[in-house]
């Protein structure tokens, strides 16, 4: 397969510097952007080992391997046998998901194909929808880091419009419990509110309520508690504004949580080495809960093994940033499928207009996708997820 690759430098919903590669022959052409977090699992691949123009400088010494390969796995393989490591601490993650995905993408055009036909039975997630944010994301705002909203919408493509419609509602919501309250938004459009876990928590399932009174639409709570960023290692607690809990604290605290807030979803609870309170939270209430590891596995096969044998979770966050190419995030979640681990694709909070995690996220027949309702970057996903629904139908 012929074609020729560019690499540059774009800005991402942080106004920071991240890698574009743009595959291109005749008149093909595809291009990718690699997206960046802000709680950042410390088992992620590297994304920036050096800034973006060293990389771009580096990996362009590098391109004549790469050009003429004809499967995404080999392609995936050389990168890997290019940097040398095994976190992409060479060549850096930022470029080698570019590139990763851009192939793919280019792979998909030459056969005048989208990404999403790769699938047999095409199918649209739900989309799990941001409504109050926190922790790392936002000062002056509530502990835990994000209070989500999962619409169970008959049409899983309704499940957009219907976190749109909570999203208004939910400001509506916070006006009415603090009052003078001016919106105040995080990188991803998360409401910011100077109150407490518990009380968001009721605000958000007000907004819920008041939708769920004219909508026959059941409306699923969750929470992304980034744990690793309230834990100290030092004292070996979780620091929250008014209290530090120990592990067993801890572990008591989201019990209580999410009994009484009947939470659905529930992100990073512990912290990312804690694999065994993971498993008893699972254990506990995993029957009517998702349990979801994001810092605690990192789209990383390897980590994901060992949540298998602990049983530590029964869903997995999927961003193939994490892991630096589209071969090994698939590869996660082939495994998480086989176990019974729901794979749930999700954004990060400095995000690109490049929509592909829709694409991705319809190809690999994942449930669920984590988006923000709110900036361009997360539009262009959603706005995709309508395209591909309309081809599908």
């Amino acid at each position: 397969m012929e074609y020729k690759i560019k690499l540059e430098t774009i800005k991402n919903s942080k106004n920071q510097d991240t890698i574009k590669a743009t595959f291109y022959r005749k008149k093909s052409r595809a291009w990718a952007a690699a997206p960046s977090g802000t709680s950042a699992g410390k088992h992620e691949a590297v994304s920036m080992p050096k800034p973006p123009h060293s990389l771009i400088k580096n990996a362009n010494r590098h391109l004549h391997t790469l050009e003429g390969i004809e499967s995404q796995q080999e392609f995936d393989s050389t990168l890997r046998r290019i940097d040398g490591t095994n976190n992409f601490s060479n060549l850096g993650a930022s470029v080698s998901i570019a590139l990763s995905l851009a192939y793919a993408k280019f792979s998909s055009a030459i056969k005048n194909k989208e990404l999403f036909q790769t699938s047999k039975r095409p199918r649209i997630p739900w989309q799990l929808g941001l409504l109050i944010a926190g922790g790392t994301h936002g000062k002056q705002s509530i502990d835990i880091q994000e209070i989500l909203a999962l619409p169970k919408t008959k049409d899983p493509i309704d499940s957009i419009q219907a976190n749109q419609q909570l999203y208004a509602i939910t400001q509506q919501a916070i006006k009415k419990r603090v009052p003078g309250y001016k919106p105040r938004l995080d990188l991803e459009g998360g409401y910011l509110v100077n109150t407490t876990n518990e009380n968001a928590l009721e605000i958000a399932q007000e907004a819920i309520d008041k939708y769920m009174e004219n909508h026959n639409t059941k409306i699923h709570l969750g929470v992304d508690v980034a744990a690793s960023e309230l834990w100290n290692e030092r004292t070996k607690k979780y620091k929250y504004a008014h209290q530090s809990l120990t592990t067993i604290e801890q572990l008591q605290y989201i019990h209580d949580l999410q009994k009484q807030h009947k939470l659905y979803y529930i992100e990073d609870p512990f912290n990312e080495e804690d694999f065994t309170t993971h498993a008893k939270l699972t254990k506990s209430i995993g029957a009517k809960a998702m349990v979801c590891g994001d810092d605690l596995t990192t789209t990383n096969t390897e980590r994901l093994k060992k949540a298998i044998k602990a049983k530590s979770i029964n869903a997995i966050i999927i961003k193939p940033n994490q892991i630096g190419t589209v071969t090994q995030a698939h590869e996660a979640v082939e495994l998480a499928k086989k176990h019974k681990i729901t794979p749930v694709m999700s954004h990060r909070s400095g995000e690109t207009r490049d929509p592909i995690i829709a694409q991705l996220c319809v190809a690999w027949d994942i449930p669920i996708i984590k988006i923000s309702n709110k900036g361009p970057t997360r539009e262009a996903k959603l706005n995709e997820l309508n395209h591909i629904a309309k081809k599908i139908k």
